[in-house]
């Protein structure tokens, strides 16, 4: 799926435990992700909820 600048970019790491792999959807009210949880070496799906025409991102982060 194409990303956007709306989503995570891809290595980003979150709460020192999850990294961003890609995009495997989006839609009205979030956004959800292809992550590895290095902690247990497993892929992992997280959501973010991210209401489009709501919210916007900083795209420096």
């Amino acid at each position: 799926m194409e990303e956007n600048l709306h989503c995570l970019r891809k290595g980003t790491r979150l709460i020192g435990r999850y990294t961003i792999e890609g995009v495997l959807g989006q839609g009205g009210f979030g956004i959800t992700y292809l992550g590895i949880d290095e902690l247990h070496e497993k892929k992992v799906a997280i959501k973010e909820f991210f209401p489009q025409g709501i919210v916007t991102r900083n795209i420096e982060y």
